[in-house]
């Protein structure tokens, strides 16, 4: 399951990149930036209530967004959370609305770009030895913020609400979980 997940991501990625060379050539004279990367790092608590570990894992996610216009982006993000023997990953196809009412301002305040978003994707949560795994649908909100330190790179810092969709939850006593991306970084391109 995770090997597809990641294959999704790239299968994602490419024809975001191509979109983003597409309009650097002078299809879209205007556009600057439109492909971007980030990752982070940061605590989820997704399967520490889920499996009564009483411990909150420490969180690593990566996603690739392509900016339609200067608000709107779409694209993959992707997430890893190891608790104790544990592992959940999961992946998402998202919409981002950044609000730029702070651009105007100058000094700190024009550096900020504040977000929200939606998204829908997959988790896999895995046991040890393999002997447990459980796979669903992922509704996933990001809000977060960008502080702009080039026009190229950005620090970032996003809090995520997580409602895993399940039937028979199995061993899960918990289908939501949230997830603080303490420390994050977006390079644009």
């Amino acid at each position: 399951m995770i090997r597809t997940m990641l294959l999704a991501l790239i299968l994602i990625s490419a024809p975001l990149a191509a979109l983003a060379q597409d309009d650097t050539e002078g299809s879209n004279p205007g556009a600057e930036h439109k492909l971007s990367i980030g990752t982070g790092i940061g605590f989820a608590t997704p399967i520490a209530h889920a499996f009564n570990s009483g411990q909150t894992g420490f969180e690593w996610q990566l996603d690739v967004m392509y900016r339609i216009t200067k608000a709107i982006a779409v694209g993959a993000w992707m997430q890893v959370v190891p608790v104790d023997q544990f592992v959940g990953f999961s992946l998402t196809g998202e919409a981002r609305y950044h609000f730029n009412f702070l651009q105007s301002r100058k000094g700190f305040l024009g550096k900020l770009t504040p977000y929200v978003g939606g998204g829908i994707g997959l988790y896999h949560v895995g046991g040890p030895n393999g002997n447990f795994s459980y796979d669903g649908l992922l509704f996933s909100f990001p809000v977060g913020i960008e502080f702009d330190l080039t026009s190229n790179i950005a620090l970032t810092n996003e809090m995520r609400f997580n409602f895993m969709a399940a039937a028979n939850k199995g061993p899960l006593s918990d289908t939501f979980y949230y997830s603080w991306q303490m420390l994050g970084a977006r390079f644009r391109f």
